[in-house]
């Protein structure tokens, strides 16, 4: 998404035709919602909640006990209320065992990998416990926002439990998405904690720079052996006579 900033300025000697494609692609490309507002407002809030605070399974158990409880009837015996209402029950009591047992962690990064468009970026980032209670299945991941992806959920690294006061190295990979400078604003813990059905988040402010290169051209270039026995079966001489984009077939 194009902003403001990145309005096209023209070229001395540019083409008015060309000059005028590239303000309607930005046009067209623009961004209309601010950064702030996008991330944390708006209509789609409830859905983040119901995307951050459940996992795949707790959204499906808890749609068919929906479904459940608005088809079952009287007069409808395959449809049992008191099912729906268990699936009900079971979200509710993971996400008040969730809330009770969430955890208290100290984040720090380690070390970030070379970025990359278009491909996973990792760094390490040491994990501390200090609460007074063990921290059981943990992931992290990177804060969402504008520039990067994270990786889906059964990518990440699970730590499955984690004494109080002590500490472990996690993985943390996201996908950006275009080259340029990427602002972090921090990272963010999940606790799958008691039954994988609700997630407890816990957000750390960490902000890093992160330099994403662009992606690499794809050409295939041969092996140096091969160029070097091609050398020496042929010889360079014709090739320093004749000019040096111009060569001589091997016979």
């Amino acid at each position: 998404m194009k902003e403001l900033a990145d309005r096209p300025l023209r070229i001395p000697g540019e083409p008015w035709p060309r000059h005028a494609w590239r303000l309607l692609r930005w046009v067209l490309e623009l961004r209309l919602v601010p950064r702030l507002t996008e991330r944390r407002g708006g209509w789609r809030a409830p859905l983040r909640g119901l995307r951050d605070g459940l996992t795949a399974f707790g959204r499906v158990l808890l749609l068919a006990s929906f479904a459940l409880l608005l088809l079952s009837r009287r007069s409808q015996p395959g449809f049992d209320l008191g099912l729906a209402a268990a699936g009900l029950s079971v979200v509710l009591l993971s996400l008040l065992i969730g809330w009770l047992w969430r955890p208290r962690l100290h984040l720090t990064r380690l070390e970030q990998a070379t970025a990359i468009a278009g491909r996973p970026c990792r760094g390490r980032v040491r994990v501390v416990n200090v609460g007074r209670r063990a921290a059981r299945e943990l992931s992290l991941r990177e804060w969402r926002g504008p520039g990067w992806r994270t990786l889906p959920a059964a990518q990440s690294t699970l730590i499955g439990h984690l004494p109080a006061g002590e500490s472990a190295l996690c993985e943390v990979a996201f996908v950006p998405r275009e080259r340029g400078l990427l602002r972090l604003p921090g990272l963010a813990a999940h606790s799958y904690f008691p039954l994988f059905v609700t997630c407890s988040t816990q957000r750390v402010a960490e902000p890093m720079e992160v330099a994403v290169l662009p992606p690499p051209l794809r050409v295939t270039l041969p092996p140096l052996r091969d160029l070097a026995a091609r050398c020496l079966h042929a010889g360079t001489q014709a090739a320093r006579r004749h000019g040096t984009l111009r060569h001589r077939a091997p016979a």
